[in-house]
């Protein structure tokens, strides 16, 4: 309530000088500066101001001056926080000011002797940080000194490191994984429809990433989702199922070969045009033969990506390489070398094994 604060009342250093309007007071730091503001009547009341400044200033320790055992060797002053100081065991770090001999007291050298229990036994003896080069730093957890990359990046830690390494960062996340998973359906069953809209929109939001998570779990659970594709083959309904779906799609492909633009291409010229490749597929570089690396002709921009029955689109292809391609557009040098390096290793694996007998060819 206004009036229970009095012109010349004094709040720590405060003195309240007049009255500003509504719950505001204008008051006069007790300093040599003298220092004018404005406050609130709860932030006088409650503490949460009592000067300008000045206490704070004047409790900051001077070059030579010692709090706890460091000893501030130089600082540039205001507003650098970071004061260079030399611990009693000889360490030289980088320390904020503030802190000296309130949250930190030494470098840390005083953990590495015995620490005595609540029973008052010996309890584990830590190790004492050693001596690092420049680019290096020492993990507090694994007590292991490792390169700066090893360490995630903390804006306000001395050196922009966490204290932690990436490892042992890691090997926490590891064990708090299910927690984090059990809070995350708890989340989800409260509010599914907003967790589906919101995880929609970051997709929609970020496609490169939205591709590149897809692939990933494609490429992750590629054996189960064969599994299960080759476990529900055997219902026959969903072979019919399956029969129609793959009749539907070659009618639309032979429809697309039909299109005004689409060529009539011989067989002279198809010929012609595996000849010019050297008999080798235009993706892995293999070359063709009768039993591993079987032809097919290829359209380089799909029927399905409004591509074009024409020999100008037209490439030799092995089956693998063109089932892997299937119909992505555009095409980029990464997704061929992946192809090209997956289809060559398969190719390796079934040439060996056609040799000693032991397995099929993976066309067979």
């Amino acid at each position: 309530m206004r009036g229970m604060i009095s012109i010349g009342e004094t709040f720590g250093r405060w003195t309240v000088i007049r009255h500003a309007g509504g719950a505001k007071w204008d008051c006069q730091c007790s300093c040599d500066e003298r220092t004018e503001r404005t406050h609130y009547e709860s932030s006088l009341k409650g503490g949460k101001t009592i000067s300008c400044g000045c206490i704070r200033k004047e409790a900051v320790p001077r070059v030579g001056e010692m709090r706890g055992e460091w000893t501030v060797i130089s600082w540039a002053g205001p507003p650098e926080r970071q004061a260079l100081c030399r611990c009693s065991c000889g360490t030289t770090k980088m320390v904020e000011i503030y802190s000296l001999g309130k949250d930190s007291n030494s470098c840390g050298h005083a953990r590495g002797s015995s620490v005595k229990s609540a029973d008052g036994q010996d309890g584990p003896v830590r190790a004492v940080a050693p001596q690092v080069s420049p680019g290096e730093k020492w993990c507090r957890r694994c007590e292991t000194t490792k390169a700066l990359e090893d360490f995630h990046r903390d804006r306000s830690a001395p050196d922009g490191r966490k204290s932690y390494c990436k490892a042992c960062v890691k090997k926490d996340d590891d064990a708090r994984r299910d927690v984090r998973n059990e809070r995350a359906r708890e989340a989800y069953y409260r509010d599914p429809a907003g967790k589906y809209e919101k995880t929609r929109a970051y997709h929609l939001a970020n496609p490169e990433w939205s591709r590149e998570r897809l692939r990933a779990s494609h490429v992750k659970h590629a054996v189960v989702r064969a599994e299960r594709h080759k476990e529900r083959g055997s219902d026959p309904a969903v072979r019919e199922a399956r029969r129609a779906a793959s009749r539907r799609s070659e009618s639309r492909r032979r429809a697309l070969m039909r299109l005004p633009e689409a060529d009539r291409i011989s067989q002279e010229e198809l010929d012609a045009l595996v000849d010019q490749y050297q008999n080798r597929c235009w993706i892995c570089g293999d070359e063709f033969d009768e039993e591993i690396v079987k032809l097919q002709i290829d359209h380089v921009k799909p029927l399905a990506q409004s591509g074009s029955h024409t020999l100008a689109n037209l490439r030799p292809a092995c089956g693998e390489c063109n089932v892997r391609k299937n119909d992505r557009w555009p095409l980029t040098e990464s997704m061929l070398a992946e192809i090209r390096e997956a289809v060559r290793e398969l190719h390796r694996a079934a040439a060996a094994a056609a040799a000693s007998g032991t397995a099929p060819t993976p066309n067979e």
